[in-house]
């Protein structure tokens, strides 16, 4: 089971609701995971939070749109690509173009974290 959690920082994406929330379904699906339910909250006036049940466990996006940034935790618990890190940092970058991104990778058997960047 693994936990890849990203900060996104100096990203204007999160200022359109509807767009932000398209791209991370095209995230998710980009990266070959099933989405099977959803809820969000919309934030007066700016802000959103989604999770998205998956078939592989869950994930969540945040956005802060004041502070230009959004949050993403994808938790997986069945096989992936080798480089699935890689191919999400990529689809990331494409789909949102964050000025920065930071993040984790973390087992979630132990506790451990595999990578930061």
């Amino acid at each position: 089971m693994m936990s890849y959690q990203l900060k996104l920082e100096r990203c204007a994406a999160g200022k359109d609701r509807e767009y932000v929330r398209h791209l991370f379904f095209t995230l998710l699906t980009s990266l070959g995971l099933h989405g099977r339910t959803m809820t969000e909250f919309e934030f007066y006036p700016l802000g959103l939070a989604v999770a998205v049940v998956l078939e592989e466990s869950h994930a969540t996006m945040h956005t802060w749109p004041e502070m230009s940034e959004i949050q993403l935790d994808i938790f997986h618990c069945g096989e992936l690509v080798d480089d699935f890190e890689e191919v999400l940092i990529d689809q990331v970058n494409q789909l949102f173009l964050p000025g920065n991104i930071t993040g984790v990778v973390v087992d979630r058997n132990t506790m451990e974290i595999i990578t930061a960047f």
